[in-house]
């Protein structure tokens, strides 16, 4: 089994793809409808895993990343957006790590708040999904969801762990490209 595979074998059939060929990678943006759940759509990369990344100085992985949202508010900017983060970690050759924000810049999307992204764990998808042991190292699937200003400057001031017990406290819509901030 390869990387495509267990994505599909987890996600469904890829429904559509677009590729970026630019040197020195060829790493694709993949679509899956109702995943994690009915009427939500998750975009992946597909070939990020061809390169080896570094999580600290000892520890290496490769790594596939995700982004889902309700299938109302699904845009191919989406998938593009994942294409210029999987550029960014592979110039970087620098793992993305749980917690880690990722500044955007700018609303995700056009109508939504959301300025940056931040990886985490595939919680809300089957359990098989997070780590694919058939490359060496192993894939790690990092799912990306969009965070709003203020919760960017919550994790700056209490740390990621204190983010996520407020997000298990709260319980918000995090595929709602349009939901409210929860501090």
């Amino acid at each position: 089994m390869n990387v495509g595979e267990h994505l599909e074998q987890h996600l469904g059939q890829i429904e559509r793809g677009w590729s970026n060929t630019t040197a020195p990678m060829t790493v694709q943006a993949c679509r899956f409808r109702d995943q994690p759940y009915a009427s939500a759509t998750t975009y992946t990369t597909l070939g990020l895993s061809h390169h080896v990344l570094r999580m600290n100085e000892t520890r290496e992985v490769r790594q596939e990343l995700l982004v889902s949202v309700h299938e109302s508010q699904a845009h191919e900017e989406l998938a593009g957006l994942l294409l210029e983060i999987a550029s960014r970690v592979i110039q970087e050759q620098k793992a993305l790590l749980r917690g880690e924000v990722l500044q955007l810049g700018a609303p995700i999307l056009h109508g939504s708040e959301a300025t940056a992204l931040y990886a985490s764990l595939p919680v809300l998808f089957t359990e098989g999904l997070a780590t694919f042991s058939g490359t060496e190292p192993p894939t790690i699937f990092v799912w990306l969801f969009p965070i709003l200003p203020s919760e960017v400057r919550f994790i700056a001031s209490h740390g990621w762990s204190a983010f996520e017990d407020l997000l298990e406290r709260k319980d918000p819509d995090l595929l709602d490209l349009r939901r409210a901030p929860i501090t």
